[in-house]
C-alpha cells in the first residue's frame, strides 16, 4: 500500500494517478494491474496508435533492438548505425531459447533459391513421370496375356494420377500467392540469430519477463494483427485495455501490445459510461487468436456517483477526436434515435452523436448484409437491426431505436419512419456493386501548439499525423493527397504544384529511420513519376540514411527539429 503525497489518500501499488486529487503516483512506465469493479484511478490514458511505427525498443548486449511493424532492427547503442535488419516476413519462428534466457529468432534464408530448385525438381519429376507412362504404354501395346495387360494398365493409371497431381501443383505455384508463400516457407533454410540482454540489465521487468514480452511482440507481428470491437448501448462509452484508453464505442482497434498482457497472457477490458455501471471482462492476448466482437448493454447505476463520473470524464480528454462535419457526407436523410442519429448518405450509413458533432459509426452499403425490423409485443416495431461486416469480422450488428414515446414522435409516425429507413438501406445495398472505401477519421483542426511539439504530437494517430503533414504542404501552396494505409509502397503523402511532384514518407517514430526506409521511398518516387522524394520524421535518421544524401540522390531528410520548425512557420496557432 502507498499513499498519495498530495492528499494522503491510500493507494494500491498499481495506481498511477490518485482518484481523489489526480496527482501522479508513479513513473510513466508502470503498468496497472487489475482494478476493482468500479473505476478507481485515472491510469495512463494515452491512446494507442492504430499501427505504431515502433512497437518496442530495448538495449541488448549487442546494441539497441527495435521492433517496427515491418522489421526487427539492431542498431548501435546510440542508434546512429544500423547493424542488422530482419524483415518480419522472413522470420520462421521466435522463442526464448531452450533455457528461456535469450531471444532466439530463426530467420529464413535461401528462400528464392530453394523455391526455384523445388519447382525445377517438380518439373523434372513431371517429365520423368510422363516418360514412364509413355514407356508403359509402349509395353501395353506389345503385351499378350490378360494378366500382363491388367498390370500395365494399373501402373499407367497410377502414373497418370501422379502426372495430374504434379501438373496441378506446378500450376498452383504459378498463380496462387498463398501456395507460393507456403512452399517458400517450407523449403527455406533457417539460421539462428540470438539476442541477449546485458549482464547489468535493470528495468521494471525481470530479464525473463523482458524476453517473454519480446517473444510475444514479434509473434504478434508475424501473425495477422487481430482486432477487438466493442459496441455498447448506449453508445460513447470509454473502452480501456489494461488501463490504456482505446476509444469510445462503437470502437474497433487492433489488439494492443501491452507488457502486462504479454506477461499474463490476457487483456483486461473496462467499459465505462457516466451514470452507468461499469462492465469488466478478460480476453486472451494470444497472438494467433482471431478478431473478437463484444456487444454490451450498459445498465444505469442505482444511485449517482459523481466521483466515478469525473474519472470517466477525465478519460475522455485522452480520446481520439471524432469530430466530423456532416456536410461533407451529402446526407440524404437522417432520423433521431435514442442517444444517436442514423443518417443515410450516397455511399454509407452513418451513426452520429445526438448533437451531430461526432461520428460514431460509418458502414459502406456494400458491407451491410441484412436489415431487419425488430418486432415487439403485439407486432409493434421496437427498432432496426443492421447486420454488417468489418474487415475479417462479420455478423456485426448495429441497433437503432426511435424514442416513439417522445414529444416529437408518435408510434404511428415512428413505424412509418422505420419503414422509410429500411427502404432506403435496401435500395442503397442493391445499388452497391463494389466495396466503397470507408473514410478515415479526421482531426477537427490542424493548427498545432508548442505543447504538440513537446509531447511528440501525442494527440495525432499515424494517419492523422500524415494528414497534418499534408496540411503543412497545402499551406505551402501544394495540392496534396494522402494515401490509404497498406499498399502505399512507401509513400504516405503526394504533394503537387505546377513545377514538381513530391513523394513524402511520414515516420511518426521514436527510433531513428534507417537507410532501407529512405531507399524504399526513392523507389516509390520513381514508380509514381515524382520529381523528388522527402522523408520526414519526428525523430532522426541513422548515419546510413544520411550517407544516401552524399550520392546526390533526389531525396530530402527532415528530422524532428527541422519538421518542428516547418510546423512553427506554417501551422502554429497564434494565440
Amino acid at each position: 500500500m502507498v499513499f498519495c503525497t498530495d492528499c494522503g489518500n491510500p493507494l494500491e501499488d498499481r495506481y498511477k494517478f490518485c482518484p481523489v486529487c489526480g496527482a501522479a503516483v508513479g513513473g510513466k512506465d508502470r503498468q496497472p494491474s487489475a482494478p476493482g469493479p468500479e473505476p478507481t484511478a485515472a491510469d495512463s490514458a494515452k491512446p494507442q496508435d492504430n499501427q505504431p511505427a515502433v512497437d518496442r525498443k530495448t538495449l541488448f548486449a549487442d546494441g539497441m533492438l527495435v521492433l517496427t511493424h515491418e522489421d526487427v532492427i539492431l542498431y548501435s547503442p546510440d542508434e546512429r548505425d544500423e547493424i542488422k535488419r530482419i524483415p518480419i516476413a522472413r522470420i520462421d519462428s521466435c522463442s526464448r531459447g531452450m533455457t528461456k534466457r535469450s531471444l532466439v529468432i530463426k530467420k529464413m534464408i535461401n528462400i528464392e533459391e530453394n523455391f526455384a530448385k523445388y519447382v525445377v525438381g517438380l518439373q523434372r519429376e513431371l517429365d520423368e513421370t510422363a516418360a514412364k507412362a509413355q514407356k508403359q504404354g509402349d509395353l501395353l501395346r506389345r503385351a499378350r496375356s490378360p494378366d500382363e495387360k491388367q498390370s500395365l494398365n494399373t501402373m499407367i493409371s497410377s502414373l497418370q494420377s501422379k502426372f495430374r497431381a504434379l501438373s496441378e501443383e506446378i500450376d498452383m505455384l504459378r498463380i496462387d500467392p498463398a501456395e507460393i508463400r507456403r512452399v517458400k516457407r517450407e523449403q527455406a533454410d533457417t539460421e539462428k540469430v540470438t539476442f541477449r540482454l546485458p549482464q547489468d540489465y535493470h528495468s521494471e521487468h525481470t530479464s525473463s519477463e523482458e524476453y517473454k514480452v519480446w517473444e510475444y511482440a514479434i509473434r504478434r507481428r508475424m501473425a495477422d494483427l487481430s482486432k477487438i470491437r466493442v459496441h455498447t448501448s448506449p453508445p460513447e462509452a470509454v473502452v480501456l485495455v489494461d488501463g490504456t484508453v482505446q476509444g469510445s464505442t462503437p470502437v474497433t482497434f487492433e489488439k494492443p501490445l501491452i507488457d502486462a498482457a504479454a506477461i499474463a497472457g490476457r487483456y483486461e477490458v473496462r467499459v465505462l459510461l457516466e451514470g452507468h455501471k461499469p462492465k469488466i471482462f478478460h480476453t486472451s492476448a494470444a497472438p494467433d487468436r482471431g478478431s473478437e466482437n463484444h456487444d454490451i448493454r450498459l445498465d444505469p447505476r442505482n444511485a449517482p456517483d459523481p466521483a466515478s463520473d469525473r474519472i470517466i470524464s477525465n478519460y475522455r480528454e485522452h480520446l481520439p477526436d471524432r469530430t466530423i462535419d456532416p456536410e461533407q457526407y451529402e446526407i440524404e436523410m437522417e432520423t433521431e434515435g435514442k442517444g444517436s442519429i442514423l443518417a443515410l448518405t450516397r455511399d454509407q450509413m452513418l451513426a452520429l452523436s445526438g448533437d451531430r458533432k461526432r461520428g460514431l459509426l460509418e458502414v459502406p452499403y456494400a458491407d451491410i448484409t441484412e436489415v431487419t425490423l425488430d418486432k415487439g409485443f403485439m407486432g409493434g416495431i421496437r427498432g432496426i437491426t443492421i447486420t454488417y461486416q468489418e474487415g475479417d469480422m462479420d455478423g456485426l450488428e448495429h441497433h437503432f431505436e426511435i424514442d416513439a414515446d417522445g414529444a416529437s414522435w408518435g408510434k404511428a409516425a415512428a413505424r412509418h419512419r422505420y419503414e422509410i429507413i429500411v427502404e432506403g438501406l435496401l435500395r442503397h445495398m442493391e445499388g452497391a456493386r463494389t466495396h466503397t472505401q470507408r473514410p478515415r477519421p479526421r482531426p477537427s483542426r490542424y493548427e498545432i501548439t508548442e505543447e504538440d511539439i513537446a509531447n511528440g504530437f501525442d494527440r495525432f494517430d499515424p494517419y492523422s499525423f500524415e494528414m497534418l503533414v499534408a496540411r503543412l504542404f497545402t499551406s505551402k501552396g501544394y495540392k496534396t493527397e494522402v494515401t490509404q494505409g497498406s499498399g502505399d509502397m512507401g509513400v504516405d503523402v503526394v504533394a503537387r504544384n505546377s513545377n514538381e511532384i513530391i513523394a513524402i514518407q511520414v515516420k511518426k517514430w521514436t527510433g531513428n529511420v534507417g537507410g532501407p526506409d529512405v531507399h524504399k521511398t526513392l523507389g516509390s518516387m520513381v514508380s509514381l513519376g515524382a520529381t523528388r522524394a522527402l522523408v520526414v520524421t519526428t525523430s532522426d535518421f541513422t548515419n546510413q540514411a544520411y550517407e544516401i544524401l552524399k550520392g546526390g540522390s533526389p531525396v530530402e531528410l527532415w528530422n524532428g527539429p527541422r519538421l518542428a520548425n516547418e510546423f512553427r512557420e506554417h501551422l502554429m496557432r497564434r494565440d
